[in-house]
């Protein structure tokens, strides 16, 4: 996502975070199926971006963007691994 787009979901999210709708660290203590939903209900929040906040933000080593190809190349080449895209989030 670029430009005037991207900007926007900024503004959104910064504007939930600042009018105390979105707690992040609430958030971090929330179970991790319910903090992914909790996320992909905010606008501008997809898949990807949920999965990717609860892996790097949250330290959720379990929690895969299943969809992401760059993931799954990574996992075959390190791993010698077969991933194939997975509507589950979590290994």
């Amino acid at each position: 996502m670029r430009g005037e787009k991207a900007n926007q979901n900024a503004q959104f999210l910064a504007r939930e975070i600042a009018e105390k709708r979105l707690d992040l660290d609430t958030l971090a203590e929330r179970d991790p199926n319910e903090a992914h939903n909790l996320l992909t209900c905010l606008h501008g929040v997809g898949l990807w971006t949920a999965d990717v906040y609860l892996l790097f933000c949250l330290r959720h080593s379990d929690a895969w963007p299943a969809g992401d190809l760059a993931v799954q190349e990574g996992l075959r080449l390190g791993l010698g691994a077969c991933v194939h895209q997975s509507r589950t989030w979590r290994f």
